[in-house]
C-alpha cells in the first residue's frame, strides 16, 4: 500500500491518500460498467427528455463484436443507469474531496488515468446519448464526397446518394457551427475517407478525447497561477469530469474543442504571448461565435495602466486578430446571407409564433438600416434578453473596477451559464461544459460553490437519459426541420 501512496501522491496524509486511490479505482470500474450498460439499451425505447441514438449504439455493437449482447428491459436499464451514474459522480466527488483534504496526487499517474478514460470513452462508449457526432461527420462528407456547401445543403440531400450516415441523422439543418469547426469536420472526412463511416465517427471521438486532455492541461497551467498547489486537483477535476467524458469523447459533442482553444488562449494571454492568445480566441469564435463576448473583457484587462492611444491601438489590432480566423475560414463557404441562415434559425428555435414574428421584423429592420446579418442576429437576441445584456454590462463594470487577476475567466463562467439558461432553447446537458471548467481554476469558497452547483445540475440533468419511454416510431426515419416540424423519409 505504501507503494500505491507514492504512485498517487507525494507528501499525502495516509487516510486521504487511501480515499483518493479508492475513489480513482472505483471511478474506472464504474465508468467501464456504465459504458457496457449503454450497449444493453432496450429496443423500441427513447428518452423522455432528449432524443437518443439507438442506431449509433447498434453500429458500435456490430463493429465491436457485441451484437449478441442481450438488451435489458425498460425498468432494469433505467434503474441500472441511475445507479451507475450516481456511483460515477460519487467516485468523482470522493477523489476530489480527498485532494481537498490532503491527498496530493502526482501528475503523471493522473495524466495516464485521464488519457485512459478519454480513450476508453472515445473508442468504446457508443454514441447512444446523441446523434450529433454523425451530424458532424455528415458535414464533412457533404463537402468531401459530394462537393456541396454544408452551410447551404441540408443533410436530407444525402438520401439521394444512399450515404450510410443519413440513417443516423435527425436534424435536417445545414451546419449551425462556425467555419473553423466545419474545416475540422472536413479534415477528418478527407483523412479517413478510405476507411468508412464508423472509422470517421471514431476519429471524431478521438479528436474530442485529445481536446479534453488539452482543456485539462491548460486548466492545470491556469490553476498553477491562480491556485498554487492545486493545479493537479484542477487537472483531475477537468480530465476525469464525468460530464465532460461522457458528453465529449463519449458522445461526440464538439464543445470541448472550442474550450480547448479558449483555455489555451487564456494560458498564452497570462504568459504575455498576446498574438497567439488572440488567434486562439479567434479559433474559438470560429467554432462557437458567442465566445466573442470575451474580447471586450480581455481588452479591458490588457488596457490597464496604458494610455488611451495604446488601448485604442490594441483594440483595433486585437479585433482584427480575433476575427481573422473566422473571416478566412468562412470565405470559401460564403454564399450570401443564406450562409448564416442556419445559425440565425438556431438562435430563434423554440420560440412561439408571436415572438418569432417580432424578432424577424426587427432583424429585417436592422438589415434595412445597414446592420450586417451576424450583428443583427446578436442584437435581436439581446433585445429579447435584456436581463442577459444587463448581466453582461454589470460584469463589465465589475471587471473594470476590480483588480482580481483573471477575473474575466470567472465572469465568462457566469455569463455563459446565464446565456444557456436565458437564450438557448432547447438547452442540453453538455452545455454545462461551457462554464464548469472555468469554475475549477480556483478553489476558494466562492468557486467551490459554483462548481458544486454545476455538479448538482449535471447529475440531475444526465439522469434524464434514464427516463426512457416506449416509442413506436423509434425505427422510423424522422427529420426535424428548421421550423421545428417533423417529416418522415424512407431509410436509405
Amino acid at each position: 500500500m505504501s507503494t500505491l501512496y507514492r504512485s498517487v501522491g507525494r507528501a499525502a496524509t495516509p487516510r486521504p491518500a487511501r480515499v483518493f486511490a479508492l475513489g480513482l479505482a472505483a471511478f474506472g470500474l464504474t465508468l467501464a460498467a456504465l459504458i457496457l450498460l449503454l450497449y444493453t439499451f432496450p429496443d423500441n425505447y427513447d428518452s423522455f427528455f432528449f432524443p437518443l441514438n439507438p442506431r449509433g449504439m447498434h453500429q458500435f455493437r456490430a463493429h465491436l463484436g457485441l451484437a449478441q449482447l442481450p438488451h435489458l428491459g425498460f425498468h432494469a436499464y433505467s434503474r441500472a443507469f441511475r445507479l451507475l451514474l450516481v456511483l460515477l459522480w460519487s467516485c468523482y466527488i470522493l477523489a476530489v474531496a480527498a485532494c481537498l483534504r490532503g491527498a496530493r496526487p502526482a501528475f503523471r499517474p493522473l495524466l495516464a488515468a485521464a488519457a485512459l478514460a478519454a480513450a476508453a470513452a472515445a473508442l468504446l462508449e457508443p454514441p447512444l446519448l446523441s446523434s450529433d457526432v454523425y451530424a458532424n461527420a455528415s458535414h464533412g462528407r457533404i463537402f468531401v464526397l459530394y462537393g456541396q456547401n454544408p452551410y447551404l445543403w441540408r443533410p436530407s440531400g444525402l438520401l439521394a446518394f444512399h450515404d450510410p450516415v443519413a440513417r443516423f441523422l435527425s436534424w435536417d439543418w445545414p451546419t449551425i457551427y462556425g467555419p473553423v469547426w466545419t474545416w475540422i469536420e472536413i479534415g477528418v472526412a478527407a483523412l479517413l475517407r478510405p476507411f468508412g463511416l464508423w472509422t470517421q465517427i471514431v476519429g471524431h471521438k478521438l479528436l474530442l478525447a485529445g481536446a479534453l486532455l488539452v482543456v485539462a492541461l491548460a486548466g492545470r497551467r491556469l490553476a498553477a497561477r491562480f491556485s498554487p498547489g492545486r493545479e493537479n486537483l484542477t487537472f483531475l477535476a477537468i480530465g476525469l469530469n464525468p460530464m465532460l467524458l461522457l458528453e465529449g469523447p463519449g458522445t461526440g459533442h464538439n464543445d470541448v474543442v472550442f474550450l480547448a482553444f479558449l483555455m489555451v488562449g487564456a494560458v498564452l494571454y497570462f504568459e504575455k504571448k498576446y498574438i497567439p492568445a488572440l488567434l486562439c480566441l479567434g479559433l474559438s469564435v470560429g467554432i462557437k461565435p458567442f465566445t466573442l463576448a470575451l474580447l471586450p473583457w480581455v481588452l479591458l484587462d490588457y488596457s490597464r495602466g496604458r494610455t488611451w492611444r495604446q488601448a485604442l491601438t490594441a483594440t483595433v489590432a486585437a479585433s482584427a486578430l480575433v476575427l481573422l480566423p473566422l473571416a478566412l475560414s468562412f470565405a470559401p463557404f460564403w454564399g450570401g446571407a443564406a450562409t448564416l441562415a442556419p445559425m440565425q434559425q438556431r438562435a430563434l428555435y423554440g420560440q412561439n409564433a408571436a415572438v418569432l414574428a417580432r424578432n424577424l421584423h426587427f432583424h429585417a429592420w436592422l438589415g434595412a438600416h445597414g446592420v450586417g446579418p451576424l450583428a443583427a442576429s446578436l442584437l435581436v437576441s439581446l433585445s429579447q434578453n435584456w436581463l442577459l445584456a444587463a448581466l453582461y454590462l454589470a460584469l463589465t463594470v465589475l471587471l473594470w473596477k476590480g483588480r482580481v487577476a483573471g477575473g474575466w475567466l470567472t465572469a465568462w463562467a457566469l455569463f455563459s451559464a446565464a446565456l444557456m439558461f436565458l437564450l438557448i432553447v432547447p438547452a442540453f446537458p453538455w452545455y454545462v461544459a461551457w462554464f464548469w471548467p472555468f469554475c475549477l481554476l480556483r478553489w476558494d469558497r466562492w468557486h467551490l460553490a459554483l462548481s458544486a452547483a454545476c455538479l448538482v445540475l449535471s447529475l440531475i440533468w444526465t439522469t434524464g437519459y434514464a427516463m426512457v419511454t416506449y416509442s413506436s416510431t423509434i425505427h422510423e426515419h424522422r427529420w426535424i426541420n428548421m421550423d421545428g416540424t417533423e417529416s418522415a423519409q424512407p431509410r436509405p
